[in-house]
């Protein structure tokens, strides 16, 4: 029985019997001559790794008496003895590792002890003697001639080096130290004018919305007083027309009595006619002089009547010139009245922000400091974290860009404690007419950190503990309710979905992704199931996840974020793995033979980009503080960024690989490298530049670099596109084409960390986390987080393609060479010219 089969954990049986404590297996596999001791899994792990890490103390004396090597370390950097846990191991793994190192010590023998024992070991037979020169001058001949390749090798490389190096000075213009340091005080200059031009733009900003609320107030004020004047004038209005219309009336019915007067009139004179025929002379004159009175009478009504109606028209004339009038004056009182606002509005911004501005100076001249830019905007340069709290709750003031960059960045200068603690007792003494506004600025902070930085309380009960003691002494029940509803959602793990991309999430579902370019062997397969993956159980997956208000019923927020890791890093980081997969119903799945020239390159663009935004994704905000990338512990505070660097050395071995592995001819290799060249052009379009930069570093690798037969045989104009890409992806002016490119395109997109990760170096190198009063440095903390914070906007929008299995599995199991026996596979492709 081999006892060195490897399982599919690349496990041994000696592997299982070390973990599991079985102490007689482990004696019967260390007794068979054929085992090898110091066989690693996947993960490096020896038996003596894992027999030391479940502290198991007779099979680890079993396993270092089989002469197990007690330095060998996992691909995690941890040996047994880091793994060990108990002290009884631990000073059994020293005492042999002590022995070992003595025993390796060398030791100083004297010239003459040494010509004895080379004497005393020499064969007295001359022909034996003979056989051992000549092996031993083979042998001198053989190792100097692999320190000459070795010497050659390195002189190349180091002129390749210098060459670059060389360009990279004249196109930076750096020719000597002095101009490096001007080159420096010029970009902190310009560092420092971008500081005072974003800090013009909150200004005006700040300014502008003042204005507009300013402007808002006397609107409203101004349309208040308009809508009373028209409200007068119109009751004005419909009195002067009540009056004429009592005139008019007044008018006809003096007009009808005029007419009865009249018809009365003509009617006398006829009787009159008529009676003066029958009556006698004096009757005649008596009705004369009485019709005469009546003639009087009536005359004296008609010029009454008539100055009546005078006096009604020129009633009605004065009423039409005063309606035009009004609506004159209505007219300029507008334009007043808006001229006036304005003045008052402007005046009004102005004293109100130097009155702010004197109130803020005269509240906080002590223990803290501001920098003020152009428009008189100040910006906090450092201060105690009391007074660091105290700006954080402050009701006259709001700050959203502040409040975020302390919850993110408070771990570096104050324990999360310190600061829940600051905020029970600020509640707990806030009074005054503000009191109101300080519990909403609270519970607005702490909501915020809960909803964002649940981890922090995950890792620390006793801060859950102190955030459930904070809630439950809100006093009022609305607000206490808004943060209850949060921590319930934060242990229940039901998350509302936060990446839908630009679109509505409706939209968003339905979109269907782009068809796959896939070779004819592979085209077939996924035409058959590509409406039952967009419009069958996809969608219906999907729709069902949504169905409950958007939310997203998980484990739980934190131990699901760790079981998912784990579980990419498993699929992501077994490179070299056999590329076995199974159906759904366990059938294994034969392996297709996939090749690099049948692959369309904008295809494989898709799937590396699906497979690097998952993994940027990942990435925690906190992970990027205090250089966690680069530490000792970067596994435990930095995962996601170290499985990301993992996983582009892997695409750059990989692609260094598939270039060196073709020997055919240099047109064959020439074949793959401009297919190469076309997938940086398709990531590039694609705004995925972190795969950008993974292509041409492994383009610019001594391995491929020196091709320069291969180089030959590539089109000019895919040369000429893989030089603008060079130089978009230069570190010209600190990458400033690449930023530029960045910020002009519209997600989503896959940034090159290492841009933002050398401005936090920068940034944690030349600033002080104190400054010379004690106070902390709160200036450096908030350039971090805007960096982070740009980091995550990219993270929100993710890509909309369809997964072709297929075609990642061959990516992240693909076995690659290293860069020694790459170089080694390319001096095969073409010979070193001699000279």
């Amino acid at each position: 029985m081999d006892t060195n089969l490897n399982s599919e954990q690349g496990k041994t049986q000696l592997h299982v019997a070390a973990s599991t404590g079985n102490v007689d297996v482990l004696k019967y596999h260390l007794s068979q001559a054929d085992t090898n001791v110091d066989q690693q899994d996947l993960q490096g792990n020896t038996a003596l790794n894992l027999a030391a890490a479940c502290s198991d103390l007779e099979a680890v004396r079993l396993l270092l008496d089989a002469n197990a090597d007690p330095t060998i370390k996992n691909f995690a950097a941890r040996g047994p003895l880091e793994n060990a846990k108990s002290t009884e191991v631990q000073a059994l793994l020293k005492s042999r590792m002590f022995v070992t190192n003595e025993d390796a010590r060398p030791v100083k023998v004297s010239r003459q002890a040494l010509t004895a024992q080379i004497q005393s070991a020499l064969p007295k037979d001359p022909a034996t003697v003979r056989l051992f020169a000549i092996d031993l001058f083979v042998t001198e001949e053989i190792i100097l001639e692999r320190c000459r390749e070795l010497i050659r090798q390195l002189i190349e490389e180091k002129q390749i080096a210098n060459h670059k190096s060389r360009l990279l000075e004249a196109a930076v213009g750096l020719k000597d130290k002095e101009t490096a340091e001007r080159f420096m005080d010029q970009l902190q200059h310009w560092q420092d004018e971008n500081e005072r031009q974003a800090a013009t733009i909150t200004y005006l900003k700040i300014r502008i919305q003042m204005l507009e609320n300013a402007s808002l107030q006397q609107e409203e004020y101004y349309r208040k007083n308009l809508s009373d004047v028209i409200r007068q004038h119109s009751e004005e209005l419909q009195a002067a027309f009540k009056r004429n219309e009592e005139t008019e009336s007044s008018l006809m019915e003096l007009q009808q009595k005029n007419a009865e007067t009249t018809m009365d009139l003509a009617r006398l004179r006829a009787d009159l006619n008529v009676k003066a025929q029958s009556q006698s002379d004096l009757t005649a004159v008596d009705g004369g002089a009485k019709i005469r009175q009546d003639m009087a009478k009536l005359q004296a009504e008609k010029t009454s009547l008539e100055e009546r109606v005078k006096l009604a028209d020129k009633l009605k004339a004065i009423t039409d010139t005063e309606l035009a009038d009004l609506r004159t004056e209505v007219g300029k009182l507008r334009n007043t009245r808006q001229e006036e606002m304005f003045k008052q509005i402007e005046t009004a911004v102005t004293t109100s922000t130097h009155t702010v501005q004197g109130e803020l100076d005269e509240k906080e001249e002590t223990n803290i400091v501001y920098i003020k830019g152009e428009g008189q905007v100040k910006r906090i340069k450092c201060g105690t974290p009391e007074k660091l709290i105290e700006k954080l709750i402050n009701p006259t003031s709001f700050d959203n860009q502040f409040m975020q960059a302390f919850l993110m960045t408070h771990t570096a200068f104050m324990p999360s404690k310190d600061v829940m603690s600051a905020f029970i007792t600020k509640y707990a003494e806030a009074s005054g007419d503000d009191v109101s506004k300080t519990y909403l600025r609270l519970i607005n902070s702490v909501k915020y950190w809960v909803d964002t930085y649940w981890s922090d309380f995950v890792e620390d009960p006793s801060l859950q503990s102190m955030l459930t003691t904070f809630v439950d002494s809100i006093k009022t029940e609305n607000m206490a309710n808004i943060l209850k509803k949060v921590i319930q959602r934060k242990q229940t793990g039901a998350e509302p979905r936060n990446r839908m991309g630009t679109n509505d999430m409706n939209a968003g579902i339905m979109a269907p992704p782009p068809k796959p370019v896939l070779p004819k062997f592979l085209a077939k397969k996924y035409s058959d199931k590509t409406d039952k993956m967009l419009y069958g159980t996809m969608n219906a997956g999907m729709l069902s996840s949504l169905a409950n208000d958007g939310v997203v019923r998980t484990q739980s927020s934190d131990s699901l974020g760790s079981q998912s890791q784990n579980q990419n890093q498993n699929r992501v980081w077994s490179f070299g793995a056999t590329r076995s997969r199974t159906s759904e119903d366990g059938v294994p799945i034969p392996d297709i033979p996939i090749k690099i020239p049948d692959l369309d390159p904008m295809e494989m663009a898709r799937q590396l980009t699906l497979i690097e935004f998952e993994l940027f994704s990942n990435i925690k905000p906190r992970e990027y503080l205090d250089m966690a990338w680069m530490k000792e512990d970067k596994e435990v505070r930095a995962p996601n960024i170290t499985r990301m660097t993992r996983w582009s050395n892997h695409v750059i071995h990989w692609l260094v690989t598939e270039i060196v592995i073709v020997k055919e001819s240099a047109k064959a290799r020439a074949i793959v490298l401009e297919k190469f060249i076309q997938l940086a052009i398709s990531l590039e379009k694609l705004n995925n530049f972190n795969g950008v930069k993974e292509v041409l570093a492994a383009l610019q690798s001594s391995s491929v670099y020196r091709l320069k037969k291969t180089k030959e045989q590539v089109s000019s104009k895919l040369l000429k596109a893989l030089t603008d890409l060079e130089k978009l992806t230069a570190s010209d002016m600190n990458y400033k084409s690449l930023r530029a490119k960045v910020h002009a395109a519209d997600p989503p997109l896959i940034p090159f960390p290492g841009v933002y990760q050398g401005d936090l170096v920068f940034l944690e190198e030349c600033s002080k986390e104190k400054l010379e009063n004690g106070m902390i440095n709160f200036s450096k903390y908030q350039k971090t987080a805007g960096y982070i914070t740009e980091l995550q906007t990219y993270q929100q929008t993710p890509y909309n393609f369809e997964m072709v299995a297929e075609i990642q599995d061959y990516i992240k199991h693909y076995p690659i060479f290293d860069d020694d026996v790459a170089y080694s596979h390319s001096l095969q492709c073409e010979a070193r010219a001699t000279t």
